[in-house]
């Protein structure tokens, strides 16, 4: 509509029309992605099973009915058992830097 009221006036016509027009600033819009075709047999019919409780595996396990004493020595125990395997796995690998080399190696190295 503009164009044409500035084609009609003489005086405008060999002008540059652009400072009249509209100036429309450019906006990046995200495009919608398009969906996926997924089979309905791929999906379970039910959902999973849901996962117990802490309280309900502590009451399965009998741990629920113990008193704040046993707790803290049952803890205790677990705790103690971890460490003497870790110390006893430690002192393997310390021990293991003192065992002799076999004849097989030394032979090997003399002939060299």
């Amino acid at each position: 509509m503009i164009r044409r009221e500035l084609a009609k006036d003489p005086k405008m016509k060999e002008e540059n029309w652009d400072r009249f027009l509209p100036k429309f600033k450019r906006k990046n819009v995200q495009r919608k992605k398009p969906r996926k075709v997924t089979d309905k047999a791929d999906k379970p019919l039910f959902p999973p099973q849901q996962t117990p409780r802490k309280v309900d595996l502590e009451l399965e396990s009998g741990e629920y009915f113990l008193t704040a004493e046993q707790k803290r020595q049952k803890a205790r125990l677990e705790k103690d058992l971890a460490q003497e395997g870790a110390v006893a796995k430690r002192k393997g690998e310390r021990e293991a830097a003192f065992v002799a080399p076999s004849e097989r190696r030394d032979r090997a190295a003399v002939k060299r």
